[in-house]
């Protein structure tokens, strides 16, 4: 057998696996297709040796690209989301509510917005629960499938990165917050 009918035999009995796979965390067909077949190239490239076509071996490897090719797609939905802050001003809101003027609001949710992207005292973790879960819409359950942590991880992400997300605001902004500001959402 050449390396390409390897090659081919391997798409063939793993494509529906990795589909479903991708498709459980992104819940877009077209997206799911695209990362799919990203996620054999990934394995064409990198992988010189030869395993059983549907081995636990070669299993492993095309979900660990698939886990880390969805990653990379959050992380760049992430930095997408945060290109335009007047786009994203109501959702910014109901992870930050308050009553004060629009520009008020504006320079506080931008300094919202370039301390969730830009801090250091936010780890990826918190960062990608906070945004998936406030940006996205998603549940705890969803985040940790995707991501692959548990719910608890999750649910402790969010609520430290927010603890975290108010300290840095406050600085940046040089005023105290209303605790009560950050739990809302």
């Amino acid at each position: 057998m050449t390396h390409e009918e390897y090659l081919i035999r391997v798409f063939e009995k793993n494509y529906a696996r990795v589909y479903k796979y991708v498709y459980k965390r992104i819940g877009d067909k077209n997206l799911t297709e695209d990362i799919a077949i990203d996620v054999f190239v990934e394995f064409i490239k990198f992988t010189k040796k030869r395993y059983a076509e549907d081995s636990d071996e070669v299993r492993r490897i095309l979900t660990g690209i698939a886990k880390n090719l969805v990653k990379s797609y959050y992380k760049k939905e992430f930095k997408n989301r945060f290109s335009s802050i007047d786009e994203n001003v109501n959702r910014l809101q109901s992870l930050y509510p308050s009553p004060e003027s629009d520009l008020e609001k504006r320079e506080r949710l931008s300094i919202i917005a370039d301390v969730l992207e830009n801090s250091t005292a936010l780890n990826y973790y918190h960062r990608m629960c906070i945004f998936m879960h406030f940006f996205l819409g998603k549940s705890y359950r969803e985040i940790a499938r995707d991501l692959g942590i548990s719910i608890s991880q999750v649910r402790s992400n969010i609520e430290y990165g927010k603890m975290l997300l108010k300290n840095e605001v406050e600085r940046k902004m040089g005023v105290k917050l209303e605790k009560e500001v950050m739990d809302e959402g």
